[in-house]
């Protein structure tokens, strides 16, 4: 990771803080590494993760693989930053008991499943399992309880088989976790209780850092952070806000959630931290009036951006959504709409993509409809915009939505959608019976109705999604974002 925060001639210091990095991103994480990578062509454009992950490495490096995040773009974890400023040279490592059994593995009895081994001692009792990345890179070694080996005592955790973090645990909660340099050397050692940091200790000055992870996370951000920098926020408001309180610096908020229905967002209805505030649509800006003057006066509009990528290879038979399965993104009234529409459209499939804690209720809808080979669950995608190329019609239903990338994505590939009436973003960018259908989501006759006229006609409703976006190309985006940090 590169740790170079020093000023550039002419160039400005721009900082993202996010919880952490996810490879599979919904549409609000995208939008922040799509601003980050755009402005790190012009700007020293940082993302600071103020949570530790394990494998955080291991992500930033998939999500520049795929395109995600630019290599120009910065990326500081504030305990691995802190920790390795620490290190004392004449520190030697330590000789771990993990060491000892990748050593000697062979002479141990295990048993081998996918891509992990369970592993015996010498009286044949279970206490150790490792587990294997796709790469043959170990991910995690678990050392178990001799009495009870469903109970978790100690967790290795690695990175290029190099160990980053040992976990501790009593009766399931954990209770310390020591950080690792490349040098298998400690570097910090975290106390918790009720899942919370309640000391963190510099293994290499021997000394206490601090008691309150929140004054942490605080101190360290204003050493990094001057008076002329710039900083996003996209979520977590008032944690963000309450970081960030008095750091002289200029504060930006992105508003992307519904306010009625997000915590972080209902935040802003009562204070107003930030310097400026993007909405995504005219629609939410508007309604600030009544919630909160003082944001409205400072805000701006500035939608997302879509990427006219249109390949015109063809289109297949199929029906697609690409969502999240969470219960605020109805997918099983589609199905039942698409088990009404099945016999006079029987070339057609429906493919869901996307996971989450709904897929089991969805599978036993679809075999209980009897469609396992007519609606299929294809998992999480990287390659949206290509899945909406080849479908002739995407749904996506919401309870509620601060925007709705995936709807942009769509029409920007020429795929009408049907989606739920609902505010905002859905409504303001689907035109109903132009480039698709507004509907509601209990009504599967009306979705059933929908799906019919668009497949009998598809074409007609293809050619209008483009024009109807024109105001999201994403030229209109930069010169919008260049303006605001201007």
């Amino acid at each position: 990771m590169n740790h170079h925060l020093h000023k550039k001639k002419m160039r400005k210091n721009i900082f993202f803080i996010v919880e952490g990095l996810y490879s599979k991103a919904g549409g609000l994480t995208s939008s922040i590494y799509k601003k980050a990578s755009f402005l790190a062509e012009f700007h020293c454009v940082t993302i600071l993760v103020i949570n530790y992950q394990l494998h955080l490495e291991q992500i930033l490096e998939e999500l520049i693989l795929v395109g995600k995040i630019s290599k120009k773009v910065n990326v500081i974890n504030i305990f691995s930053d802190v920790g390795e400023k620490n290190i004392k040279k004449n520190k030697k490592p330590f000789v771990l008991e993990y060491q000892y059994l990748l050593d000697n593995i062979d002479y141990f009895n295990f048993q081998k499943k996918d891509n992990s081994l369970r592993v015996f001692d010498e009286n044949g009792v279970y206490n150790k399992f490792i587990s294997y990345r796709g790469n043959g890179n170990i991910g995690f070694i678990d050392c178990m309880n001799s009495l009870d080996h469903s109970i978790l005592e100690k967790r290795y955790g690695f990175y290029k088989n190099s160990l980053i973090s040992l976990e501790c645990f009593n009766n399931g909660e954990k209770k310390q976790q020591v950080i690792f340099n490349k040098n298998k050397c400690p570097i910090l050692n975290f106390w918790f209780k009720d899942n919370k940091i309640t000391r963190i200790f510099d293994m290499q000055t021997e000394e206490v850092i601090d008691s309150n992870e929140m004054h942490f996370k605080k101190q360290w951000i204003s050493s990094v952070i001057s008076t002329d920098d710039i900083v996003f926020v996209d979520s977590h408001f008032s944690r963000t806000a309450e970081l960030l309180k008095n750091i002289e610096c200029k504060k930006i908020a992105f508003i992307h959630s519904h306010q009625n229905y997000c915590n972080d967002t209902k935040h802003l209805i009562k204070n107003s931290d930030f310097e400026k505030y993007v909405f995504l649509t005219n629609l939410q800006r508007e309604d600030f009036k009544t919630f909160n003057l003082d944001i409205y006066s400072k805000s701006i509009i500035i939608p997302h951006p879509y990427v006219d990528s249109k390949s015109n290879l063809g289109r297949i038979k199929k029906i697609v959504t690409v969502t999240r399965l969470v219960h605020n993104k109805p997918v099983i009234p589609v199905i039942y709409a698409f088990s009404k529409i099945i016999n006079n459209f029987p070339d057609y499939i429906y493919e869901i993509y996307g996971v989450g804690p709904e897929k089991d209720n969805i599978e036993k809808i679809i075999i209980d409809l009897n469609l396992k080979d007519k609606v299929i669950l294809r998992g999480y995608t990287n390659e949206a915009l290509k899945i909406f190329e080849e479908a002739e019609l995407s749904i996506s239903l919401t309870k509620f939505e601060g925007f709705g990338l995936s709807i942009l994505e769509s029409l920007s590939m020429g795929c009408p959608v049907i989606t739920s009436n609902v505010n905002y973003g859905p409504n303001e960018m689907v035109k109903n019976q132009i480039n698709g259908h507004l509907v509601n989501n209990d009504d599967v006759d009306g979705i059933s109705d929908a799906i019919s006229k668009i497949l009998s006609s598809p074409k007609e409703y293809q050619d209008n999604c483009l024009p109807s976006i024109k105001d999201h190309e994403i030229n209109s985006w930069k010169e919008r974002i260049i303006s605001l940090i201007n």
